[in-house]
């Protein structure tokens, strides 16, 4: 078992939860944009780990390897378009309109829903496990928010 994967997960969960939660707050305190929000959350989040990317070198220059590998700029640019742009203003956005419990629970939904993509596009054989596995993170999260 491999527990600092786990403890990892387990801090990105709480740092996602509290992130939410926060953001929640601030939507109740005044009228919030989601394209704003988004902005903060990405530009706290660039402030943070840029530094600790430089100060630990883990990571490449940037311009060097898309210079050579073009399909991975083009990967680059529409995973950070959809994810982080449109995931997380969609997210703020919904935590607008729903209880920050009820958002979060449909949010925590890819797991379910890539199961079907697992079985049929790549023809992947899914076990009890696997499919358990993924309605039992769901449900976590939704009783996290149980009154």
């Amino acid at each position: 078992i491999d527990y600092i994967g786990i403890f990892y997960a387990f801090l990105g969960a709480v740092g996602q939860a509290v992130g939410l939660i926060f953001a929640k707050f601030a939507i109740n305190e005044g009228e919030i944009n989601g394209f704003v929000a988004n902005f903060m959350r990405l530009f706290s989040a660039i402030i943070i780990l840029w530094p600790i990317a430089i100060f630990t070198r883990r990571y490449q220059k940037p311009w060097q390897v898309f210079k050579k590998d073009k399909k991975a700029l083009y990967a680059t640019i529409t995973g950070s378009v959809l994810g982080p742009y449109i995931g997380i203003t969609l997210s703020m956005i919904s935590i607008t309109y729903a209880k920050v419990g009820i958002a979060s629970t449909i949010m925590a939904m890819p797991p379910i829903i890539m199961l079907p993509m697992i079985y049929f596009y790549y023809k992947e054989k899914l076990s009890w496990v696997s499919i358990v596995g993924a309605f039992i993170a769901v449900a976590g999260v939704a009783i996290l928010f149980l009154k």
